[in-house]
């Protein structure tokens, strides 16, 4: 189940929010390592459908997405004043993923608008050809319909595309929501002046706007790829029905077009990962009392390009064998005297188990994501543990 993860690019992972400092349960603050890749968060304008005199065309969305002005403010010199000062960063940095999303998004509307319309074009002429008669095998007729079926690849092609974008989205939304999570849990931290709260509140407006905005996109996305699919399939079958007909050159013996009726309900992400007007944080706490002390699976980075995915797949396998609505914590570990570099490289292992699990089959919101340290831990690890 490849989904936009394509279900699903990179996603971020909270850092701790009191360096140095001991909890039972590390506070999380996100710093995305995303946020030079691909960044932008926006809100939506009106939803439309493209639409053509030729009715034989998709009916894809047309709304179109705009990042959110992020709020600006003094530094205050304190530390949640320090802390406000990245979320910021991060979030003003999304605002450039939101737009390259938007952008994106367009370009594979057009581009699958475009292949359709060709694909359109290509069984009209062939249709007029057979209505009227003509030779058996006419190698016109049969060029049209070759160009029919690569108009059809390239529809195929345009859906992959949504779903690397979905992937993108996806990981987007976590990361907004770790995000937000760590702005509300800075209004507990002593030694704030009223100028860093304030600040705070502002902010979490903001986040919440991204969540939304990511929110619209992705579902979006989904919902292009499931027409897409349906036309796919509606085309396939018109051509293999027309196959029979060009080599005898006309419509005979009672030849009917298929048009399938039945929709086809293929999303990247079987559900989205928010909820339409969902404006808060989807991934639950990194403080769950249910679930297991043992972890169902460990991964230990002490060498680059660790091969660990064969045996994540066979664990979760198993523990959706035994319990298919299980709930997994992916947990990023760090030792306790771990740098930030190190913090950042659980983060991003993390992030790319995360993005594993949903691949396999996981649906997003099972999945819980947070960060410890450990006294044990020499390297970056990644726990899950299953409740």
């Amino acid at each position: 189940m490849k989904k936009l993860v394509s279900r699903l690019s990179s996603l971020s992972l909270s850092l701790l929010l009191l360096n140095g400092c001991a909890f039972s349960n590390d506070t999380l603050f996100p710093s995305s390592s995303k946020s030079a890749e691909t960044k932008p968060a926006m809100t939506t304008s009106g939803s439309s459908r493209l639409s053509s005199k030729n009715t034989n065309l998709p009916n894809l969305g047309t709304s179109n997405f705009s990042a959110v002005d992020i709020s600006q403010g003094k530094a205050t010199g304190t530390f949640v004043g320090q802390k406000v000062i990245a979320f910021r960063s991060e979030l003003t940095s999304l605002q450039g993923s939101v737009n390259k999303h938007n952008s994106d998004l367009q370009n594979i509307r057009h581009s699958a608008f475009d292949n359709a319309s060709k694909y359109s074009d290509s069984i009209n002429l062939i249709e007029t050809k057979l209505q009227a008669g003509t030779t058996p095998g006419n190698p016109y007729v049969v060029a049209a319909l070759q160009s029919a079926q690569g108009s059809v690849q390239s529809l195929n092609e345009d859906a992959i595309l949504l779903n690397q974008l979905s992937t993108r989205v996806a990981s987007d939304l976590v990361t907004t929501s770790y995000i937000l999570n760590s702005i509300q849990t800075a209004y507990t931290v002593s030694g704030a002046v009223d100028e860093d709260h304030a600040q705070l509140k502002a902010l979490q407006k903001d986040a919440e706007a991204t969540s939304t905005t990511l929110s619209n996109i992705l579902n979006e996305i989904n919902s292009d790829y499931s027409r897409q699919q349906q036309y796919v399939l509606s085309a396939n079958q018109t051509i293999d029905s027309l196959a029979g007909p060009v080599r005898v050159g006309n419509f005979s013996g009672g030849f009917v077009k298929s048009v399938p009726t039945t929709p086809v309900q293929v999303s990247p992400l079987e559900t989205s990962y928010l909820s339409n007007n969902s404006t808060s944080s989807t991934v639950k706490s990194p403080v769950n009392t249910g679930f297991s002390t043992k972890p169902l699976f460990v991964a230990k980075f002490n060498k680059s390009n660790v091969d660990y995915k064969d045996g994540l797949n066979r664990a979760i396998a198993g523990g959706l064998k035994a319990k298919p609505d299980m709930i997994f914590d992916i947990v990023a570990v760090t030792p306790t005297e771990a740098t930030s570099a190190d913090r950042s490289k659980a983060r991003n292992y993390a992030t790319e188990v995360f993005e594993q699990v949903v691949e396999v089959g996981v649906n997003p919101e099972n999945v819980a994501l947070s960060a410890k340290s450990s006294a044990t831990a020499e390297y970056p690890e990644v726990h899950i543990y299953i409740k």
